[in-house]
């Protein structure tokens, strides 16, 4: 498919479309947050670093990993990691840290790229449990604490589990080559391929002059991607390192170099 991309360079291709669905394991019997067996209100642990307000649960975490995520809605797969210890879990290094081992964060492996991400993180000290709930994922957080004890502290990490799923497959997208193969020049008899540039294979434009940008654009489209692709002045002068761009409204690009 070839523009000459000097008065309007558009394609007709695509924006590719994809559609991620995500389903939601729906919560078993969840137990009832933010009220201790006193009856009195429970205070939450602190806010993590990335802005999560966890939610309190009385008493303890249900069975091992999978089942306490699947109870709260965070899916069928989790792992329990008893103990304040630190542990690699789904691509992530969890690391428990603070001088009593109060506070618990994650990242992705260093060197990795993980195939998973988190949905939720529960954190279990003392008599109740915080709830970290991260949407459709998170890869990276901090600070997480369980809930604050009855004497206003944050008690020791007791075990935490880890919720997790598969990350997002990102969207395909179109491969996009572009060319010049052509540099033009007018005169009163007509258009012709500036010498210069036949010579050279390098455009110049003389200060004051014009050319016409003959592109050669090409779109593989992956599978089952559908939409349109409008190309711009913008795209077609960075091809040529241009400095600057005018668009006088009129459908033509010029490139000032």
């Amino acid at each position: 498919m070839r523009r000459p991309a000097a008065l309007l360079v558009t394609g007709f291709a695509l924006a590719a479309a994809a559609a991620c669905s995500e389903s939601a394991s729906s919560p078993l019997s969840a137990p009832a947050p933010l009220m201790s067996k006193s009856g009195s209100e429970l205070r939450v642990g602190l806010t993590s670093s990335g802005g999560i307000v966890p939610k309190a649960f009385d008493g303890n975490t249900r069975g091992e990993g999978s089942l306490a995520c699947s109870t709260l809605g965070f899916g069928n797969v989790g792992l329990k990691v008893d103990n304040a210890v630190s542990q690699k879990v789904a691509g992530y290094q969890f690391t428990v840290s603070g001088a009593d081992k109060t506070m618990l964060a994650f990242a992705p492996i260093a060197g990795t790229t993980p195939t998973t991400v988190i949905t939720a993180v529960i954190v279990k000290g003392g008599d109740a449990y915080d709830v970290y709930a991260y949407g459709a994922g998170r890869t990276s957080d901090g600070g997480l604490t369980s809930p604050y004890n009855n004497g206003g502290n944050i008690p020791t990490i007791s075990h935490y589990v880890v919720c997790y799923g598969p990350a997002p497959t990102p969207p395909p997208t179109p491969v996009f080559t572009k060319k010049l193969v052509d540099v033009m020049m007018q005169d009163a008899s007509g258009m012709f391929t500036d010498p210069v540039y036949l010579a050279t294979g390098e455009v110049r434009i003389p200060f004051g002059q014009t050319r016409w940008l003959d592109f050669e654009l090409t779109y593989t489209l992956p599978v089952g991607v559908t939409g349109t692709i409008t190309e711009n002045q913008v795209t077609v002068c960075n091809t040529l390192g241009a400095a600057d761009v005018n668009d006088a409204g009129d459908g033509k690009i010029t490139c000032s170099i």
